[in-house]
């Protein structure tokens, strides 16, 4: 019985790396095969790339083509069909995947995102969870130990980006693969920054290093703390941030002392 498959992971995951590697086990069995790639991916046109093994060329499908005009399935020795960067396909073009699978007796497998640098799901990758027979997650690791679930897109800065078009062509340079908790800390990050370098906050901030300590703020507990060092009164915010720290060491203690002190509160 032919199947649709998704396997889907975030960037760098080893999608591509997967995909060749079937390529070549097909071969050696003698299977006939065919890969095609959304040609939105214009990184390597016409190109399955990996780092571990190589470039393989490949066929090119756009938005508004048809699966069924590039072959005529129905009369073909092809027995599977991989597509990558499936995430950019359209509904429409799942459908035909389907469709291939069910009236032609061809295996599909579909490489792809599962989500975009907002979080959302991509129309292709939507679809083929809603109809696909067979879903593998590729798993990676974030940085901070826990596994990679989102494609974080980032500024030359290293400032996550929140707004913008879904579809923007990139590679390390634009975006970084990593957990939910970590999506949230570089979210916070920018805002983080802003208070930095307002009053005192900068030395306070290096001292009590809150997000070394992958703490997590909300808007309202950075607001409290910004108001009090806004209104000179250190020795609040410190307590606001110790506070949501949820730990309060020695040092910490000894370093708060030593600012009520100097600032007289």
């Amino acid at each position: 019985m032919c199947k649709l498959y998704f396997n889907y992971g975030t960037m760098n995951s080893g999608k591509s790396m997967l995909l060749l590697a079937k390529a070549y086990n097909f071969e050696e069995r003698g299977i006939p095969y065919r890969i095609y790639k959304s040609s939105i991916d214009t990184r390597d046109k016409g190109v399955i790339h990996s780092r571990a093994l190589g470039d393989r060329e490949c066929y090119t499908i756009g938005p508004k083509e048809s699966f069924f005009a590039k072959c005529y399935w129905y009369n073909t020795d092809v027995k599977w069909l991989m597509v990558d960067e499936a995430q950019f396909l359209t509904e429409k073009q799942v459908d035909e995947l389907a469709t291939i699978v069910d009236e032609c007796g061809i295996d599909v497998i579909c490489y792809g995102l599962r989500t975009d640098f907002q979080t959302h799901l991509f129309p292709g990758s939507k679809r083929l969870f809603e109809i696909a027979d067979t879903f593998e997650e590729i798993k990676s690791q974030c940085e901070d130990g826990n596994k990679n679930i989102f494609n974080a897109r980032i500024d030359k800065e290293g400032n996550i980006v929140t707004e913008g078009e879904q579809i923007q062509v990139g590679a390390e340079d634009c975006y970084k693969s990593v957990s939910r908790k970590m999506y949230k800390r570089l979210k916070d990050l920018p805002r983080i920054r802003r208070l930095v370098r307002s009053s005192q906050f900068d030395r306070l901030w290096k001292d009590v290093m809150m997000y070394e300590r992958g703490v997590l703020f909300t808007e309202k507990e950075l607001d409290e703390a910004a108001d009090a060092f806004q209104n000179d009164d250190y020795s609040k915010a410190y307590e606001i941030l110790e506070l949501y720290c949820g730990k309060s060491t020695p040092e910490l203690i000894d370093r708060k002392k030593k600012l009520e002190k100097q600032y007289g509160k």
